[in-house]
């Protein structure tokens, strides 16, 4: 998704495969296993998923520093996770050298599961030194 608002830059969630479909089942109120490729209404869920989660991220810093941060609508890629990355990279200029990553683990202790995934902020550069002034880091 692309951050826009006081800061800009771009926020990615990475999952791994095998979470990615289970976490599709689970919205989809599906079996484990019982979804094997991402199609139509899988990618769907997930995109949502990535709207909710990102959304939440992205509150969570705008609160923190009290700045508007507005989130474009989601997208979504399923590739090798090297390809991705290395996609999001090239569509930003060469300046852009920092990721800030959250690792983030889903437990649903109900189904005594954990599901893990990378929540990515990739900020434009004014925005990584407005970011990097509020923690007090520049």
């Amino acid at each position: 998704m692309h951050m826009l608002g006081d800061l800009t830059g771009r926020t990615m969630l990475v999952f791994p495969r095998s979470s990615a479909l289970r976490l599709a089942e689970l919205m989809l109120h599906r079996d484990a296993g019982t979804s094997l490729e991402f199609g139509e209404m899988e990618q769907s869920a997930l995109k949502e998923a990535g709207n909710i989660l990102s959304s939440a991220y992205m509150n969570a810093l705008s609160e923190f520093m009290h700045l508007m941060l507005l989130p474009s609508p989601p997208s979504l890629a399923v590739d090798m996770s090297t390809a991705v990355l290395t996609t999001a990279y090239l569509q930003f200029s060469s300046q852009r050298d920092y990721v800030f990553c959250v690792e983030s683990e889903f437990m649903m202790v109900k189904l005594s599961e954990k599901l893990r995934g990378f929540f990515l902020l990739l900020p434009d550069p004014a925005s990584l030194q407005v970011l990097l002034r509020a923690v007090r880091v520049a």
